[in-house]
This record gives C-alpha cells, structure tokens and sequence, in this order.
C-alpha cells in the first residue's frame, strides 16, 4: 500500500453536489480537525489531503478526484459524499478493516438518502446482452445482512469509502463514469 519509510498518504476527496447541510458541513470541519490531530500526534505515519469537486456531475467528480490524488501518489483515497455526517474515527475503523481484510474497498454501513432508506450494499449479477451486444451488470439490495460485523459484498455505495489507491491501475478507464442504472460508484 505505501512504500517503507514515508507517511502513508491519504487523499480525502468530496464531490461536492452542494447537498452540505449545516450538520455535514460542520461535520467535515471537526473531520478536519480530528485528522490533523491524528497526523500531529502520530509523526511521519500519516499525511492527509483535501480536495473537493462540485458544480460537475457526481461521477466525473469522482473521475477527476481520482486523477488528482493518483497524480499526487496517494496511497489511499477516502471519499466522502458532502452530505454525509461521518463518525470522528471512520478513517482509523475503515484502514484498520482494510488492513485486517485485505480489501481494496471499504465503506461503513450507510443508507439511501431517500425513502425507504434502504443500506447501500450490493449484489451484482453480471450478464451478456445478445441484442446490444455487450455485457451487462445490475445491483441488487442486499436488505438482510449480519449486523455489527464486517460484511462481504459485490459493491457499496460511495458515501463514504477507503480505496487502495493501486487498484486504479489495474481498472480500465472511465472509473466512475458509466451510463448504467447502476450508478456511478457501483461501476469501479
């Protein structure tokens, strides 16, 4: 994940829709704050970054937020949507599970904005389209799921989610960009 001897280098990226509440945007600071206090408190371990993409739709935010942190040799890239009210430590809980599992991907259990606010984890059924002919994928909610426990899915929402930065490289471009129902975080 990082190489020996250097900080590990943490690209915290928002693609800002301009949904920031004054909870979330309050939220994001005392964030802030609580990262620069990690990365004074723990010398040469941690570096943390900011970045924020608005006023573009959400996938090519997510696209160019990618590009920057990868240009800037991120380690990790932690994206966190702007309306999101995250817990002070999610970062330190996300890279330990990764750390513990292996992921490349890891995100806390959230919720759809809209109702009836069901979790964002997925199942993904992949197919081939003989009319259009290409291949196809579709989510499905996964509703029941083990609780208070790590989970194994085919995809999260990004809301909030910790990438291993190398797996970019072993993902064909456009990232995020995709005209699927499925969304733009479901096609990484």
């Amino acid at each position: 994940m990082q190489a020996e001897n250097r900080p590990l280098k943490v690209c915290v990226t928002i693609p800002n829709e301009g949904h920031t509440g004054t909870e979330a945007y309050d939220n994001r600071l005392l964030f802030a704050f609580h990262l620069g206090k990690l990365e004074a408190q723990n010398p040469g371990k941690y570096e943390f970054y900011w970045a924020t993409c608005g006023r573009v739709l959400t996938p090519l935010a997510r696209e160019r937020l990618s590009e920057w942190s990868l240009e800037g040799g991120a380690d990790l890239i932690l994206m966190i949507d702007d309306d999101m009210i995250i817990p002070h430590d999610m970062f330190e809980r996300l890279h330990a599970t990764m750390l513990e599992t292996g992921a490349d991907v890891v995100a806390p259990l959230a919720f759809m904005r809209n109702a009836p606010h069901f979790p964002v984890i997925y199942r993904v059924t992949e197919g081939y389209d003989p009319l259009a002919h290409k291949p196809f994928f579709e989510r499905h909610i996964v509703k029941n799921y083990p609780k208070d426990t790590v989970v194994e899915c085919d995809a999260v929402g990004f809301g909030a989610a910790l990438i291993n930065a190398a797996i970019f490289s072993k993902i064909k471009k456009p990232w995020f960009m995709s005209t699927t129902g499925a969304g733009e975080d479901v096609a990484l």
